[in-house]
């Protein structure tokens, strides 16, 4: 599979072109046949299937936010303060009012001043 020529293929395929590509790949038919919609699905299955997936961390964060969708649709806000935090041994330092801050990121948090 060459993945550039692939790529630049779709853009000047045509729908129907697109369609029996679509086929090919997914096995289906497209829910669209938006053809902006077809190129850039097709051109991330072609990648997917040439170079992998989502990673698994990225596959988890998908399924979270999944998770967190009311019954109405409307999105549940996730806390993600701690996985959100620097690598753990990062110092963060700032200067205040001429006094010198250092915050340390530990395996469960913050540390200042011990």
């Amino acid at each position: 599979m060459n993945v550039l020529r692939d790529l630049s293929e779709l853009r000047d395929m045509p729908i129907n072109g697109l369609l029996r590509r679509w086929h090919d790949l997914y096995g289906d038919q497209p829910p669209s046949r938006n053809r902006d919609y077809l190129v850039k699905r097709l051109s991330y299955r072609i990648q997917e299937l040439a170079h992998g997936g989502l990673s698994e961390k990225a596959s988890a964060r998908l399924d979270e936010l999944a998770d967190a969708t009311s019954d109405d649709g409307r999105e549940i806000r996730i806390n993600r303060r701690q996985s959100a935090l620097p690598v753990v041994g990062t110092r963060l330092i700032r200067e205040w009012n001429g006094e010198a801050h250092e915050v340390t990121v530990i395996e469960n948090g913050l540390e200042y001043r011990g």
